[in-house]
């Protein structure tokens, strides 16, 4: 029901201001499991849609950050963060400004929100994930083969 309803109220709002097709996100940002959960209300369906979107980005944010900024007392951490040169670590930092430009946009539209600029952030979205996508992949691969490597030089039985 909360799907048949969802697709019909998003739709109605894509058709109005060109947003992307809701699978896309859905693909991207896990929406729709997120929505049935918040039981949205259509009224607010976009900024229920962007605040979603918000919590993303800013988990990623919150993971370069401890790439960029460990905390000296979690060995994850630190681990991790050593495995990045400096040249790479400013990359990270340059993705991550993204980021918080798109997350202060979204804190800005607190302020004057209306669904017409909820819809322009939504639109958004996608090219900054799009954007993002292959530095995030390359960090994340980079950290799995590292743990990956470390699990199979370190015997249990040593």
């Amino acid at each position: 029901m909360v799907d048949d309803n969802l697709d019909k109220d998003y739709n109605k709002l894509a058709e109005i201001y060109g947003l992307p097709g809701l699978d896309e996100l859905d693909n991207i940002f896990i929406l729709k499991e997120h929505l049935k959960k918040e039981d949205y209300s259509k009224n607010n369906l976009l900024r229920s849609i962007n605040s979603r979107i918000i919590d993303v980005f800013n988990e990623w944010n919150n993971y370069l950050h401890t790439l960029i900024m460990p905390d000296p007392s979690n060995m994850i951490n630190m681990t991790e963060s050593q495995i990045f040169s400096e040249e790479e670590k400013n990359k990270i930092i340059s993705i991550m400004n993204l980021i918080l430009a798109f997350t202060s946009e979204h804190i800005a539209l607190s302020i004057d929100r209306t669904e017409e600029k909820e819809a322009r952030f939504l639109n958004k979205s996608i090219p900054l994930w799009n954007n993002v996508k292959h530095p995030l992949k390359q960090i994340i691969e980079k950290i799995r083969s590292y743990w990956e490597n470390e699990s199979k030089s370190k015997s249990f039985s040593d």
